[in-house]
């Protein structure tokens, strides 16, 4: 016969069990986690090349799920601790013979046992030997279910089984799987490798193309078809590129974006292995956001530094100069203007961001031409290509001109005459001086002998007249003393007025004179012979030509003259008498009418 102890045991014997059967199942159901995990992390990671981020976030929520599986089916129920009472009732559900009794002998067995009143003491006895005599032969382990368990062993069993079956069958593909939880780079094995991928660096200049090479291991198969580049952009734009095998070398492809417009991910697929993706970013040439230009002018104007003006193509007065600053779209390394006549003018830093640039000494406007501005940045961009060229336009300082009005052609002279000569010299920016060129040709010599003199006249010019911008006539007189010259009857006079400006950027080079002839002074004698220069041809009026006659002959010639004055004057009065009676007669006839 069992006693209340035996019951205590049984009790205790199925709450152990119970706890066993718990661990197992749980432990099954994880190891089925586990499985299921490693399998859809290399599924997942093997189908959509997970970036290496995505796949520490994947592998941490897969662990995640093993530990909640692990708590919900070992830790919480383990936690969960079975008592007698519930125990009994189990039982009582199992075997309904008992009715009731089992709970109720073991309830009032424990009030008893704290000292607790629980009823007559004979009916109390009485429950117990029928509670024992009812429980000897029953099996309380009975209660507790393995068939759940069975089959989730055997589930897990099957699936550690496939699990190790994969690892041996493909070993290479879990090593990898493994090795890229701690190699971002590592790659699936495939049948075609690829060494690299090659883009020209990291960051290309916006628009321009972009060069792939992609490098295949020689020692695996080399397809003989062509490959794909996916250029992938940030905003999730995909542009497909063929990979073309090189001619050269037929483990080398190649392939060639037209342009760069954004910050993109690059991914080669040749054969069946497909790179991971490398990172190109885009960035902007530099360019001239803006700038500034003053013009120096020559002293000779008399004008002042221009205010600073929008930068842009120059255009000034020949042999101004100007101030150049720029403020570029980034900060640079260095930056030059490049002038179409190949001098280069090198700009320095104006500003601590690198930004701001200008030239040491002025730009030089001596001639027309163009420029353009070389500009390297810190990445060693260089500006868009071909760059922005900016037109120089050098406005000539027009020449000065000289006209005679008095005398107006050629006449005759006296050796002591004194001529007035009348003449206008004009220039845009003040008349520097004025000369009277001449050459005497002696009775008996040509004229090409004679000897050419100049007299500066720059005394006779009125030089309190202001010099401004724009033509300017400025009206003269001299008087030129014959008796000078020492002139003989039948000698002649040649002469012209040439003027200059302040401006020597205008002086036009004469042609070369030719070289001393070898019978001429000084040829033969040792000394070397006059070598050709040229000399500057300065502006200059008409010549007139003043031939030398004596006193009777001048007189005569101008009675002549006198007369013939007097014979026109007459010939205009005939003519205006005629004119008055026409006038007349029109006159009468219309009154008449």
């Amino acid at each position: 016969m069992i006693t209340l102890a035996d019951i205590s045991r049984r009790l205790d014997t199925v709450r152990r069990k119970e706890r066993s059967v718990i661990l197992v199942t749980g432990l099954a159901r994880t190891i089925l986690a586990v499985v299921a995990a490693a399998l859809a992390y290399f599924l997942l990671d093997w189908l959509f090349e997970m970036p290496y981020a995505g796949r520490i976030v994947t592998l941490l929520l897969a662990f995640g799920a093993i530990c909640y599986v692990f708590f919900l089916h070992v830790l919480k129920p383990l936690r969960r601790i079975a008592d007698d009472d519930e125990i009994a009732l189990r039982v009582e559900a199992r075997n309904p013979d008992l009715r009731g009794r089992l709970i109720s002998t073991v309830q009032l067995s424990r009030s008893q046992a704290r000292g607790e009143y629980a009823g007559s003491p004979d009916l109390l006895r009485a429950l117990e030997s029928d509670t024992l005599a009812a429980a000897q032969p029953l099996d309380f382990l009975r209660i507790i279910s393995k068939q759940t368990m069975r089959k989730i062993f055997a589930l897990a069993g099957a699936a550690l089984l496939i699990q190790i079956v994969c690892v041996v069958r493909f070993p290479e593909y879990f090593e990898a799987l493994a090795l890229r939880l701690v190699h971002p780079r590592y790659q699936y094995p495939t049948k075609t490798r690829i060494e690299e991928v090659l883009p020209p660096s990291t960051y290309v200049a916006y628009g321009d193309p972009v060069h792939v090479t992609v490098r295949i291991d020689p020692a695996s198969v080399v397809p003989e078809s062509n490959g794909m580049l996916t250029f992938r952009l940030d905003d999730g734009t995909e542009t497909p590129v063929e990979l073309v095998p090189s001619p050269d070398d037929p483990t080398v492809f190649e392939g060639k974006l037209a342009k760069a417009l954004g910050n993109m991910t690059v991914i080669a697929e040749v054969g069946d292995a497909r790179s991971i993706p490398t990172k190109i970013e885009v960035r902007q040439r530099p360019e001239v956001r803006e700038g500034s230009i003053r013009y120096i002018y020559p002293a000779y104007t008399g004008r002042k530094t221009s205010e600073p003006q929008k930068f842009g193509g120059l255009k000034a007065l020949v042999g101004s100069s100007a101030e150049i600053t720029i403020t570029a779209s980034k900060a640079l390394a260095s930056a030059q203007i490049l002038r179409a006549d190949g001098q280069k003018l090198a700009l320095v830093q104006a500003g601590n961001d690198k930004r701001e640039w200008k030239l040491p000494k002025p730009f030089l406007i001596d001639r027309s031409t163009n420029f353009s501005v070389e500009m390297v940045d810190e990445d060693g961009l260089v500006n868009p290509r071909p760059p922005v060229v900016y037109p120089v336009d050098a406005q000539a300082d027009e020449a000065p001109s000289v006209k005679l009005r008095w005398p107006s052609r050629d006449t005759i002279v006296t050796a002591k005459a004194r001529k007035e000569i009348l003449f206008d010299v004009s220039d845009d920016f003040g008349v520097r001086t004025v000369w009277l060129v001449y050459k005497i040709t002696k009775k008996g010599q040509t004229e090409e002998s004679a000897k050419i003199k100049r007299k500066e006249l720059t005394g006779l010019i009125d030089e309190k007249r202001p010099k401004t911008g724009g033509a300017e006539t400025l009206p003269c007189q001299i008087t030129w003393a014959l008796e000078q010259e020492s002139l003989n009857v039948e000698d002649q006079i040649v002469f012209w007025l040439e003027a200059d400006d302040d401006c020597a950027t205008n002086d036009v080079l004469a042609a070369p004179s030719a070289p001393a002839a070898p019978d001429a002074e000084g040829a033969g004698t040792g000394e070397p012979k006059a070598e050709a220069k040229s000399e500057i041809a300065y502006p200059r009026s008409t010549d007139v030509r003043f031939t030398v006659v004596s006193e009777e002959t001048y007189r005569e010639e101008r009675l002549e003259n006198i007369s013939e004055f007097i014979e026109q004057t007459r010939g205009l009065r005939e003519q205006q008498e005629n004119v008055k009676r026409r006038v007349l007669k029109i006159l009468e006839e219309s009154g008449s009418k």
